[in-house]
């Protein structure tokens, strides 16, 4: 009856020796960044937007706050982080010198683990001066005779910027 007890009590300990030696060896889960709340963003469309203006999206919590790095239209921008503990809130400018322009807002974060998510953003259209005085005058109020030169001049305008852009090239 003592062996029997005695193999049994051996065959225990073999069977439960070799789960405890992996028990230590798993290795941990390198968990991406992920960013998400884009603003400003629609889901239908390009959003516009005046130079200068603020954006902001929120990062997961398992992402190095000093590692994000933000460019708009390949322009290194500088960004506030804030950590709420189960998340980031990171804030930016768009750069004054974008105008009339489509921009990509690309970014970039490691993850605690080493992790590395790259190619998350969205686009905005950011608009210039005269957009945002054209859409502020009111036709009814315009003077009689100028309809004509008026409407001609902002498109010839609004083109000549972009010829030179692409001839200077």
């Amino acid at each position: 009856m003592k062996t029997i007890k005695m193999l049994c009590i051996l065959l225990i300990a073999l069977v439960n020796n070799p789960a405890a030696a992996y028990e230590g060896e798993e290795k941990p889960v390198c968990k991406k960044p992920k960013f998400y709340k884009f603003d400003p963003y629609q889901k239908k469309g390009v959003v516009e937007v005046p130079p200068g203006s603020e954006f902001s999206f929120h990062a997961s919590n398992y992402t190095k706050p000093e590692s994000i790095e933000v460019a708009v239209k390949k322009i290194k921008t500088p960004v506030e982080v804030e950590n709420r503990n189960s998340f980031l809130i990171i804030r930016g400018r768009l750069p004054e010198s974008l105008s009339n322009t489509f921009a990509r807002i690309s970014i970039k974060g490691t993850a605690q683990l080493g992790c590395k998510r790259i190619g998350a953003g969205w686009l905005v259209k950011i608009t210039g001066p005269e957009a945002v005085g054209e859409q502020q005058q009111n036709p009814d109020t315009a003077k009689p005779g100028a309809e004509e030169d008026g409407a001609k001049e902002p498109a010839s305008e609004s083109k000549s910027p972009k010829a030179s852009a692409t001839t200077g090239d």
